[in-house]
């Protein structure tokens, strides 16, 4: 609808003249032209008008709008100036590029919606958002950081189906760490090491130590050497007895 005036009137070497400045009311709209009503001379007459390039504000029906007329027959809707419509569309059928020396500023009291049908693409040396909530739905989320990667939170809260993570080192800090696996936990390590400064102490209704070379244990005390079978059980006995009197 933002078309230019006709090259044939540009190029025949006569003069576009402006005739006359008019506001009319606007009749229908479409992707073509605006259709305007006409009241001269008390007979009600429809024309057909273009859309000025910097009218960006798009007409709609029942709308008071500027139009220049001008001597090849052609009318120009330049302005938009009221319309009852509670929302102003701003349309264009061609790029759109705002650029400015300093600060550029949206603001909405209610919403802001940004909606691109193919893709939206924000470059910048540093983005920051700040909100009480931020939710973010997708089908497909991937991301690439460069460098690092840092969150700092108070909880943090991750349900999936499935979790892989790939890595060279991974550090875990925590003072208490607790996890719970209801089915199958494996661990597959070329070495594996554990250090507890604390007690240590493994239950489960079956044990099974396996190794095609030595099993070595080593301690001050190793009493299911001396005490045998029925003495081990009593000693487990006395570890699960402690356990339930400090539940108690």
């Amino acid at each position: 609808m933002n078309k230019a005036l006709d090259q044939e009137t540009l190029t025949e070497g006569k003069p576009t003249v402006l005739l006359s400045t008019q506001i009319r009311i606007v009749a229908e709209t479409n992707d073509i032209s605006i259709i305007l009503k006409n009241l001269e001379g008390g007979v009600e007459r429809y024309e057909a008008a273009k859309l000025a390039l910097s009218c960006l504000a798009r007409p709609k029906r029942g709308d008071r709008v500027i139009v220049q007329c001008f001597s090849n027959e052609e009318r120009i809707v330049t302005a938009v100036v009221e319309s009852d419509d509670s929302q102003v569309e701003i349309q264009s059928d061609r790029d759109i590029a705002i650029s400015c020396a300093g600060r550029f500023r949206i603001n909405a009291d209610e919403e802001l919606v940004l909606t691109g049908r193919k893709k939206i693409q924000a470059e910048t040396e540093q983005f920051g958002v700040k909100t009480v909530t931020m939710i973010v739905k997708a089908s497909v989320f991937a991301g690439t950081i460069i460098k690092e990667v840092s969150i700092i939170g108070g909880t943090m809260e991750a349900v999936f189906k499935r979790m892989k993570t790939n890595t060279i080192d991974c550090f875990q800090s925590a003072k208490n760490l607790f996890r719970q696996t209801q089915e199958t936990e494996c661990v597959q390590s070329g070495s594996f090491a554990q250090k507890v400064s604390g007690s240590h102490v493994s239950e489960a209704t079956y044990v099974a130590v396996l190794a095609k070379k030595d099993v070595r244990v080593d301690g001050e005390r190793r009493p299911y050497q001396s005490l045998g079978l029925f003495g081990f059980a009593e000693a487990v006995d006395g570890v699960g007895a402690s356990r339930r009197e400090r539940r108690g």
